[in-house]
């Protein structure tokens, strides 16, 4: 089993690195999870515990698409592990 520092803080790093679609943090983290379904699982939770927020939108074909970044916590995570 991968441990965080494995698989959860390089998704944050990504994010810290400018907000995206979920697809687009996926497409950058594919390498860490290569499942889809995985990695939304993975997204999913780092919502729930307040460390990824929706922080606008894009419009696309079907309707607007979410753009997601690091909360305020999030940050304070990554920073905690970065140095």
């Amino acid at each position: 089993m991968a441990s965080m520092k494995n698989i959860v803080l390089p998704i944050l790093e990504d994010i810290a690195l400018g907000d995206n679609t979920r697809m687009g943090h996926h497409s950058n983290c594919e390498h860490l999870v290569p499942t889809w379904f995985h990695f939304k699982r993975i997204f999913i939770k780092l919502i729930a515990d307040g460390l990824v927020e929706r922080t606008g939108s894009k419009p696309g074909t079907g309707g607007d698409i979410a753009i997601f970044g690091l909360t305020e916590t999030g940050r304070d995570v990554v920073q905690s592990f970065s140095v």
